[in-house]
């Protein structure tokens, strides 16, 4: 459905220390969106309704859910269009011989 035009319910003391989100890099490069989140629960896996919405200026959007997603180790949730594609350019990893 589409998003609601304000929050539908407020926090509460006890969802607030559950998990934080910190949007640390946004960008739209080439028309390649990326979004970067970093988190203050690595390794738990989100329980509550959190979901990152996106406009663009011509009106189109997109939502992606976090529930249920497991915050990896590092802390840091990544939204990209092509994961493989980011791993390759920004993920250490290297092609030698042909082979990644």
């Amino acid at each position: 459905g589409a998003p609601t035009h304000g929050p539908t319910r407020a926090p509460t003391r006890e969802s607030q220390k559950e998990c934080q989100f910190f949007f640390s890099e946004l960008s739209d490069v080439e028309n390649v969106p990326y979004i970067e989140i970093k988190s203050t629960c690595p390794g738990k896996t989100i329980s509550r309704d959190l979901s990152v919405v996106s406009w663009k200026e011509y009106g189109l959007s997109c939502s992606v859910s976090l529930k249920g997603v497991v915050v990896p180790d590092d802390g840091f949730i990544i939204i990209c269009a092509n994961k493989i594609q980011h791993q390759h350019e920004y993920g250490g990893y290297k092609n030698i011989g042909g082979k990644w």
